[in-house]
């Protein structure tokens, strides 16, 4: 979990002069320094997480670790009076797997294969691939703006191949009047599934050809993933990755555009196979500045909706709307939410009186009840209030402007519902580095090839071990 609020603010590679703070904090680890601190979790009322950990309530625990090459190696603890280092458990990483051992289980040490094959198995037709995860993440990462300068080009190259496409396919176009007296034009396009995976295909390799789209793909992809995912010479992989979209049905799309052609609203709606995909169809919709993304079955529809701005590029400041309605799992009610979602982003850059600069990132995140965009045709009064949920989250980074200054984050996350909160504080410093000792894995027994009841059986043994023996610190306020 800290680890990953490190990633949160991190740019996929330094800048060749000058970087910032949470980059000069991971720069500093890749070459070898150290990472130590502490956190802290205190909870008021019922908290999921303390009731499954109770040992973490106002216990301070440390935390170490350092890297050598693509290895790495942390540990976390309870430091006594005399330095002694109670319930020490410890993760070891080499070449993609996870060691994980600890002194409540003394004796006993346990595998877990590369998690990221769980990226891998998004897109895998033969043999095994690079995992795609990384990929992921560095475009999750980049800023708004830099997305724009990718995308936009990439952007205009297809739309201007889908529109000569598309017009073999026109099927009926009809006029209308709005209710505001603007008159408008409804574009209806029918295309067989068939020859919209070819032409999806041959979209693809017409990025893969062009310099605008190979400066997007270089941003995000290394060159194993691009020899792999990017390869114009390998057609049957994006044949195989779009196979489940071959399924006999034709696709509708339905575009509305002004008497002089400019863009008023449009549906795409794709039938699916329910057997191999859930799903029995996915409506994607644009109107009035928002787009929306539907996908159905039997038992009901799930809704996601947002800003068209945002459209999963630039979360930092928008709000995200959730509608879901489906057969509960006995079949004898329907279950609805109705959510919304609102994201926002401040950073803070400054310099103290003694030097140190300082970077401050704070996301705000609150879900709430919001019935004002159902989907047409729901009603209010079907849909339960939900109860307001928030997020704050702050990371606070500060160091010296010397290259070799340690670089320290401070952490705050507030997470509140009702009179149920829970807060998590920590404070990561990077340090000289010590010598690299991992712990010995011979004999180590892959977690995953344990039953469901051994592996209960070794947390349950764990669990009270550390309930045992870890020991809150820490006074409520």
């Amino acid at each position: 979990m800290l680890c990953m609020m490190i990633m949160a603010t991190q740019l996929p590679a330094f800048a060749a002069i000058s970087y910032t703070l949470p980059q000069k904090m991971e720069k500093q680890l890749d070459i070898g320094s150290g990472l130590k601190g502490s956190f802290c979790f205190q909870g008021k009322g019922d908290n999921p997480l303390l009731l499954f950990l109770p040992f973490l309530q106002n216990a301070e625990i440390q935390i170490q670790g350092i890297r050598s090459g693509d290895e790495f190696h942390y540990s976390i603890y309870q430091e006594g009076e005399q330095g002694e280092k109670t319930g020490l458990t410890e993760l070891y990483g080499k070449e993609g797997r996870f060691y994980l051992r600890s002194d409540l289980l003394p004796d006993e040490v346990y595998m877990i294969p590369e998690i990221e094959k769980l990226g891998e198995t998004l897109f895998r037709p033969k043999g095994e691939n690079p995992s795609f995860a990384s990929a992921l993440i560095r475009w999750i990462q980049m800023d708004s703006t830099q997305k724009d300068g990718l995308l936009t080009p990439v952007t205009e190259i297809l739309s201007h191949e889908l529109e000569i496409w598309l017009a073999s396919y026109a099927d009926v176009s009809e006029v209308r009047t709005l209710e505001n007296g603007t008159s408008v034009v409804d574009l209806s396009y029918h295309i067989p599934m068939r020859e919209l995976k070819t032409e999806i295909v041959n979209l693809l390799k017409l990025v893969l050809q062009d310099a605008r789209g190979q400066a997007l793909i270089d941003s995000i992809l290394h060159e194993e993933q691009k020899n792999i995912y990017a390869n114009i010479e390998l057609d049957y992989f994006y044949e195989d990755a779009l196979a489940s979209l071959d399924n006999g049905f034709d696709v509708q799309y339905t575009r509305t555009v002004s008497t002089i052609g400019q863009p008023v609203s449009s549906l795409l709606e794709m039938p699916l196979d329910e057997e191999k995909m859930g799903f029995n169809s996915l409506e994607i919709e644009e109107n009035g500045g928002m787009i929306s993304y539907t996908l159905r079955n039997e038992e009901g529809y799930y809704t996601l909706r947002m800003n068209h701005e945002s459209n999963f590029t630039n979360l930092n400041d928008t709000s995200i709307w959730f509608y879901m309605k489906r057969l509960s799992a006995e079949n004898d009610h329907e279950e609805t939410h109705a959510l919304r979602i609102d994201i926002l982003h401040t950073s803070e850059l400054n310099t103290d009186e003694e030097s140190r600069e300082h970077q401050t990132d704070r996301w705000m995140l609150k879900a709430e009840s919001d019935l004002t965009k159902l989907p047409e045709g729901e009603k209010a009064e079907f849909y339960k209030q939900e109860q307001p949920i928030s997020l704050d989250l702050s990371l606070h980074y500060y160091s010296r402007s010397s290259q070799s200054s340690p670089t320290t984050l401070d952490i705050e996350a507030i997470l509140e519902e009702n009179d149920n909160s829970l807060t998590l504080t920590a404070k990561l410093k990077t340090a000289s580095p010590w010598e690299f000792r991992p712990f010995n894995t011979a004999g180590a027994v892959e977690l995953f090839s344990l039953t469901n009841e051994e592996r209960m059986k070794k947390w349950s043994q764990w669990l009270d071990a550390a309930t045992k023996q870890i020991l809150p610190v820490k006074e409520v306020n």
